[in-house]
């Protein structure tokens, strides 16, 4: 079992934490408790910051798989198959489920961000248990 030693240093404003298990043979650490705090509130402030600046200068943020929502006009329901839909949108689903009747959900979504605006494309489509499309059950663009 350990415990835990704390002493402060006034001089310097330093802490002294020790973990001494029961031969007490670890060593000191010594950490000056000022930095610590004042570089913890720096770090909160400026993580949102970094993350805009990076965006920002890389021109574009983006989420999901590339698909094109408009190719799900061309599905034919009891014939297209989800092999065939995933090759005509252009991309895998990033979420599948199964229904409790056995039939499958399959939702595809992309999110873009650049410096001017943002896009979000959702479309969820229903598959029989052999992987037969069945219906479009969502689509959102934004």
């Amino acid at each position: 079992m350990s415990h835990l030693f704390t002493d402060t240093d006034k001089s310097n404003s330093k802490i002294l934490v020790s973990f001494a298990p029961l031969l007490l043979t670890s060593p000191s650490i010594s950490l000056p408790l000022q930095s610590i705090h004042t570089r913890d509130l720096r770090m909160k402030n400026i993580t949102p910051i970094l993350v805009f600046t990076i965006a920002l200068l890389t021109g574009c943020a983006s989420a999901g798989n590339q698909f094109d929502i408009n190719a799900a006009e061309s599905l034919i329901p009891g014939k297209t198959t989800y092999a065939e839909a995933v090759q005509i949108l252009g991309g895998e689903p990033i979420a599948s489920k199964v229904e409790d009747d056995g039939t499958k959900k399959y939702g595809w979504s992309r999110a873009t961000a650049t410096p001017v605006g943002a896009t979000l494309t959702k479309l969820t489509l229903l598959f029989d248990s052999n992987g037969v499309f069945i219906r479009e059950v969502a689509r959102q663009s934004l």
